[in-house]
């Protein structure tokens, strides 16, 4: 439990830096006492489930990125990334993905001749 605590509250303070935000200004956001924030802020408690949420839309994040792993510039230029390119194969038929697949593939032919071993 500590240790999810910990996370969460890495990524809250990621987050919060990225955006700008401090303490103050994220409680009075998300309507909110201060020492609430303060104790995410802190890992000393989670939020409720719907705050949790309501910090996703603050955040334009995903649950995942508060609690599931350690939030860097790095995971959020790649979530955001894959969040895109899942968005374009969902728009393309059987034809278009076969297109995209081979283009890939001829990026890095050794990437895939290993991974399909």
């Amino acid at each position: 439990m500590r240790e999810s605590l910990e996370l969460f509250a890495h990524n809250l303070n990621f987050y919060m830096n990225r955006y700008g935000y401090n303490q103050v200004t994220l409680a009075k956001k998300l309507n909110k006492a201060n020492s609430t924030v303060a104790d995410w802020v802190h890992g000393r408690k989670f939020p409720r489930i719907e705050m949790l949420d309501k910090l996703t839309e603050v955040f334009h994040c995903k649950r995942s990125d508060l609690l599931e792993h350690y939030t860097t510039e790095e995971t959020v230029r790649q979530s955001e990334l894959s969040d895109r390119l899942t968005k374009y194969l969902h728009m393309l038929n059987a034809d278009g993905m076969e297109k995209v697949l081979t283009y890939l593939e001829d990026l890095n032919p050794k990437f895939f001749r290993e991974e399909n071993q």
